[in-house]
């Protein structure tokens, strides 16, 4: 039904039937049965029936499936095996993307179930706790993207949202994974950045994944976490201090954006300008 095409599963409760679209792939469907499985275990009685959902009628329903889906997390990556490949690639003085391609490998479960089992992870075991995590939609060949998940913890960190259409920092390593991955229509690009935020000279050490969107043709979804740099991550990531990790000095949007001679940059500076009085730039000088 071309009505559910958005729909990944429906649960119907008079049948215990579980519905799965046929699009779905291994690790799209073993979260699915995850999910099914912590309902179970816990003894839900309040619950979401499609996934994504698209309808509540109770803040249970909405918490209850939020408690499912770290179940279903928890159930895939187990937090002894992940810590014990998050210890090899954080003690080594450099940079083994090999190692961090690896562990995404090792599970059945996409990089988003994997990028989100870090934020519950990283806090946990590691005390890192000011981390931010973002998923993005691109359709290939236009000038659009679309922050479709976030999460902020400990604070409100400086790659975020907006709710006034401004043009997101080309800069991010989010961003130009998606550019890169609808050109090269490869299952998965993945790269890290140090992204130097120019307004409060916050560091992140961002790590992204690109891969196509299952459910939309010509789409495609990066996925990043960022992890701010300060004393606490730096005695525990040792390859912070890896050369080859390229620092980019980055904004949150184009409009409130200081960066002069942007390469990138798709608008002038409005707000930043309207806010400080500054003179907006040339076309020449943009």
């Amino acid at each position: 039904h071309k009505a559910l095409g958005s729909l990944r599963s429906v649960f119907v409760p008079k049948t215990k039937t579980l519905l799965l679209a046929n699009e779905i792939d291994e690790a799209q469907r073993t979260f699915i049965y995850a999910k099914e499985l912590a309902y179970n275990f816990l003894e839900v009685k309040e619950r979401l029936y499609t996934f994504p959902w698209i309808k509540f009628d109770t803040f249970d329903q909405v918490l209850n499936n939020f408690y499912a889906s770290y179940f279903a997390g928890a159930l895939i990556i187990p937090s002894d095996k992940i810590k014990t490949r998050l210890q090899e690639i954080f003690d080594k003085d450099t940079f083994d993307s090999s190692l961090l391609l690896g562990a995404l490998k090792a599970f059945n479960a996409s990089p988003e179930s994997f990028y989100q089992r870090l934020t519950n992870i990283l806090p946990t075991n590691y005390n890192i706790e000011n981390l931010f995590f973002l998923r993005f939609n691109h359709q290939a060949e236009s000038n659009s993207y679309y922050l479709k998940k976030e999460l902020q913890l400990s604070h409100q960190h400086s790659p975020r949202a907006n709710q006034t259409n401004e043009h997101y920092c080309r800069r991010w390593v989010s961003l130009k994974l998606l550019n890169k991955i609808s050109k090269s229509k490869k299952e998965h690009e993945f790269d890290l950045q140090i992204s130097h935020f120019e307004h409060d000279s916050a560091k992140y050490v961002v790590l992204s994944s690109a891969t196509k969107d299952p459910f939309n043709e010509n789409y495609y979804r990066s996925i990043s976490i960022g992890l701010l740099i300060n004393k606490q991550l730096q005695r525990r990531l040792n390859f912070l201090t890896d050369p080859n990790i390229k620092t980019q000095k980055v904004g949150v949007t184009c409009e409130r954006c200081s960066i002069q001679d942007c390469e990138v940059r798709q608008v002038p500076a409005s707000v930043f300008v309207s806010y400080t009085h500054l003179k907006l730039p040339t076309n020449d000088s943009v």
